[in-house]
C-alpha cells in the first residue's frame, strides 16, 4: 500500500463542481468564478487533481479551448463524491497494486467474493473492478485459470489445483517483491518482524514466518546433506514453493492430480531430495504429503537444477543437445547484427549453462524474474530483436512452445554482454592524420584522438602533399583522418582541427566499419582454410595436438568409470540397439580443461548367409528385415535444408509410426542432426552418395 497526498479543501472543491458538470466540460475562467480565486491559482491545483483521478482511474480530461471535465458514467461521478467526503483520503493503492491484491485474495480465498468487497475496499467503482478483472483473467488463462462471475454469489478463481499452485508462484515471482528473500537467508532468520512483512500482501499470505523459517533451514540442509547447491533465483523459487505446498496441504487443498507424464516423472533424479524434504515436512508439520506432493517438489527441484559442487551436467548428451541448439540460435543473432555471436566461446557456455538450467522451467511454464527487460529494448534495440528472433529456435525445441518475455530478457541480456566483450576488445584501428596548417596543429590532433577512442592508434602524421596510398597500405593504415578534403583512392574523412561532437560521431562510425570489415575478412580466411584440409592435414593436426598436451592423455568418462584413449569398453553389460530399443550411450572425453560430450550405440550390421544359405541383412548377428522408405529430403518451406529441427524429428517419427524402420537417403546429405534423431528414434539410415558438388568436406563424408 502507498500513501498519496491528502486532497486539500480547495482540490476537493474544485473535483465536486467537474463532477456536478455530468461530463461536460467547464472552462477554468467559470471554475475560479465560482470559488471567488484567480484561475492562476486554479491552474495551481489542476496538476494535483490530474494525479489523483489518474491514480484511481478516473478519466480526466484537459481539452484546450474547451475546458475540464471528468468523462464518467453517472454512477461513477456520485461514488467521485463519496469518496470525496470520506474522512480519510490518504491510504491509496495504484492501478497495479489493487490488481496485484484482488489477484492475491482471488487466489486464495475458497468461498466466492463479493464484488462489493472489492468495490468497498479498494474505493473504487463497478466499471473499474471489471476492467480489472478483465485483466487478471488473461493473465490467469495463460496459467489455465480462469475468474469466474456469478450474478447474486460472487467471484471466484476455476482450475486445477496444480494450475492454481503454478499461478500463484509465478504472480508472486513476477509481482511481488520477494528480492527481500536472500537477505533473510543471509542475515538469520531471528527477526520475525521483518519475516512477517512479507506475508501482509495477499498474494504472500503463505510466506508465513513459521513457513519461511522451515523452507530456509531445509535449503541449507539439503545442500549440505547431498552436496548440492541451488542458483541464486532458484532459492528464492524454491522458498516460495516449499512454503507454497505446505500451506495449501494445511488448507486441505492437497494435489490429487497432475496431468503428467507421470512414469517420466517418477524417474526424476531430484526425487529422493523431495522425499527427503516430504519427510521433514511431515515431520513437522504433522502432515501427510501425498505421492504427487513428492513429484510435484521434484519438478521444481529439477526446473531449478540442482547440481553437484563441481559438476555440470548429469547427461552429456542432453548437454550436447543444448550447445546444438546454442549454435542455431547464436548463428540467428549472427546473421541479424553482424556480430559474431558464434565466435564468442564465453556466450556459447554462458547459453549452455542457463538454458540447461531454464529448460524445465519452461516446459512447466514458470516464469523468471526480470525487472529490466525494458532497459535493454531502450539501450539494446537490435539486440533485443535479434535475440527475440533466435529464441524462435528455443521454442521449436522445448514443450509447450512458450517462452515468456522475462525468458527472452534473459538471453538478450547474454546476447549484449557479447556485444560489449566484441566492442571492447576490437583489434586497434590504425590511422594516419593529415592536417595542412602545420605539425603542431597535427599533433594536437593526434593526441585527441588517441585520448578519445581507446580502439584508435595514430601510426602516422604526414603532409597532404606526400600521400603515398600503396605505402599506407603496406604499413597497415586503415583510414587517413584529414582537416582538408583530398581527392584520393584511400579511405578518409574530414574533421574539424578541434574535434566536435559530430566529428567525434564520424570517426567512431568509421572505426566500427572498419573492425567489422577486418573482423569478416578474418573469419572468412578461416573458413576457406578449413575447407581445403583433406584427411591427412586432419591427422596431423592431431599428433601435433598429441605433442602439445605432452603426458596428459585423454580420457573417456562412461557410466561412472574412466578409460585412457584409445579406450576400450567391455561390452557385458551394453544393450544392442534395434529400431524397437534404440539404446544409446552418452560419454565424455576430457583432456586437460577441454571436454567433449558424445554418444554411441552398440550394434552389428552385416551381410551374411541364413540358415538356407540365402544373403540377408544381418542386426546384431540375427537376419533383420529392413522396411523402408526412399526419403528425398525436400521440405515445402526450406526445399532441400529443413525448415527447423521440430521438421525433422516430425518426418522421422511419421515414418516410424506408420511401422516402417529404415529410411534411404536419396543422394544428398543431411544436417548432423537428422542422423542423431534417426538414431535417437530408433530409424535405419541407407545413404546415397551425394549429388550436385565438387567440393565435399571430409569429416562429413570419411
Amino acid at each position: 500500500m502507498s500513501k498519496r497526498a491528502t486532497l486539500t479543501t480547495r482540490q476537493k472543491s474544485i473535483i465536486r463542481i467537474l463532477t456536478r458538470m455530468d461530463g461536460r466540460p467547464i472552462t477554468v475562467a467559470v471554475i475560479s468564478e465560482k470559488l471567488g480565486v484567480s484561475t492562476r491559482t486554479i491552474l495551481r491545483e489542476v496538476p494535483a487533481i490530474e494525479k489523483w483521478m489518474s491514480d484511481n482511474d478516473f478519466n480526466f480530461e484537459r481539452k484546450p479551448g474547451v475546458g475540464m471535465l471528468v468523462g464518467e458514467a453517472p454512477e461513477t461521478l456520485r461514488f467521485i463524491e463519496e469518496l470525496l467526503d470520506a474522512d480519510n483520503l490518504v491510504p491509496m493503492y495504484s492501478r497495479q497494486e489493487r490488481r496485484k491484491h484482488i489477484l492475491g485474495e482471488l487466489l486464495f480465498s475458497d468461498e466466492p467474493v463479493k464484488s462489493l468487497v472489492f468495490t468497498s475496499k479498494y474505493k473504487i467503482s463497478d466499471g473499474t473492478l471489471s476492467e480489472d478483472l478483465d485483466v487478471l483473467d488473461t493473465w490467469l488463462r495463460d496459467h489455465s485459470v480462469q475468474i469466474i462471475r456469478r450474478p447474486g454469489l460472487g467471484i471466484f478463481v476455476e482450475g486445477t489445483e496444480l494450475a492454481i499452485r503454478q499461478a500463484i508462484s509465478n504472480a508472486v515471482l513476477e509481482f511481488c517483491d520477494v528480492e527481500r528473500i536472500p537477505g533473510l537467508i543471509t542475515q538469520g532468520t531471528s527477526d520475525d518482524e521483518k519475516m512477517q512483512s512479507l506475508s501482509r500482501e495477499p498474494l504472500l499470505v503463505f510466506l508465513t514466518p513459521q513457513l519461511l523459517r522451515f523452507s530456509i533451514r531445509i535449503l541449507k540442509e539439503t545442500e549440505a546433506r547431498l552436496n548440492i547447491y541451488y542458483t541464486d533465483s532458484g532459492q528464492i523459487a524454491l522458498i516460495v514453493r516449499i512454503a507454497l505446498s505446505i500451506y495449501r496441504i494445511r488448507s486441505g487443498h492437497s494435489l490429487t492430480e497432475l496431468n503428467m507424464d507421470m512414469d517420466g516423472l517418477r524417474g526424476l533424479s531430484e526425487l529422493p531430495t523431495a522425499k527427503l524434504i516430504a519427510f521433514e515436512i511431515e515431520k513437522q508439520f504433522d502432515l501427510e504429503v501425498n505421492a504427487k506432493e513428492k513429484i510435484y517438489l521434484a519438478m521444481h527441484l529439477s526446473a531449478t537444477r540442482i547440481l553437484s559442487r563441481g559438476s555440470s551436467f548429469s547427461d552429456p548428451l542432453q548437454a550436447l543437445n543444448i550447445r546444438q541448439v546454442v549454435m542455431a540460435m547464436t548463428s540467428v543473432a549472427e546473421q541479424l547484427t553482424g556480430i559474431p555471436f558464434k565466435s564468442d566461446s564465453t556466450l556459447i557456455n554462458d547459453l549452455v549453462s542457463h538454458i540447461s538450467m531454464t529448460e524445465k522451467q519452461l516446459e512447466l511454464n514458470l516464469v523468471s524474474r526480470v525487472t529490466y527487460t525494458e532497459d535493454l529494448k531502450r539501450t539494446y534495440p537490435e539486440i533485443y530483436a535479434a535475440a527475440e528472433t533466435a529464441c524462435e529456435v528455443l521454442r521449436e525445441w522445448v514443450q509447450p512452445r512458450v517462452i515468456h518475455d522475462a525468458e527472452i530478457g534473459l538471453i538478450a541480456m547474454h546476447f549484449a554482454a557479447s556485444a560489449e566483450r566484441y566492442q571492447n576488445s576490437k583489434q586497434k584501428v590504425s590511422v594516419a592524420v593529415v592536417c595542412p596548417t602545420g605539425i603542431g596543429s597535427s599533433r594536437m590532433l593526434a593526441a585527441t584522438l588517441t585520448g578519445a577512442f581507446h580502439n584508435l592508434e595514430v601510426r602516422k602524421v604526414i603532409s597532404a602533399f606526400s600521400i603515398d596510398t600503396q605505402a599506407l597500405r603496406d604499413n597497415g593504415i586503415d583510414l587517413i583522418i584529414s582537416t582538408t578534403d583530398l581527392h584520393i583512392d584511400f579511405p578518409y574523412i574530414v574533421v574539424e582541427k578541434v574535434l566536435k561532437a559530430q566529428d567525434k560521431l564520424l570517426v567512431s562510425q568509421e572505426i566500427d566499419r572498419i573492425s567489422k570489415e577486418k573482423l569478416q575478412r578474418r573469419i572468412q580466411q578461416g573458413g576457406r582454410h578449413a575447407m581445403i584440409m583433406d584427411v591427412d592435414d586432419i591427422r596431423r593436426t592431431s599428433e601435433i595436438g598429441a605433442e602439445i598436451v605432452g603426458k596428459t592423455r585423454p580420457v573417456v568418462h562412461f557410466q561412472g568409470k574412466d578409460y585412457p584413449l584409445p579406450a576400450r569398453i567391455p561390452a557385458e553389460d551394453l544393450t544392442c540397439w534395434t529400431p524397437e530399443n534404440p539404446e544409446l550411450y552418452s560419454f565424455t572425453v576430457t583432456c586437460e580443461e577441454d571436454n567433449i560430450l558424445s554418444y554411441f550405440a552398440y550394434r552389428s550390421l552385416s551381410v551374411e548367409n541364413d540358415e538356407h544359405g540365402v544373403p540377408r541383412l544381418f542386426l546384431n548377428g540375427k537376419p533383420y528385415f529392413h522396411n523402408g522408405l526412399l526419403d528425398q529430403g525436400y521440405w515445402p518451406d526450406g526445399l532441400y535444408t529443413p525448415p527447423s529441427d521440430a521438421a525433422m524429428v516430425f518426418d522421422i517419427q511419421t515414418a516410424k509410426d506408420m511401422g516402417f524402420n529404415m529410411l534411404r537417403k536419396h543422394m544428398k546429405i543431411e544436417p548432423l542432426r537428422w542422423y542423431y534423431h534417426c538414431d535417437r528414434i530408433g530409424m535405419l539410415v541407407w545413404q546415397d552418395a551425394p549429388c550436385g558438388a565438387n567440393v565435399y568436406n571430409p569429416l562429413v563424408i570419411s
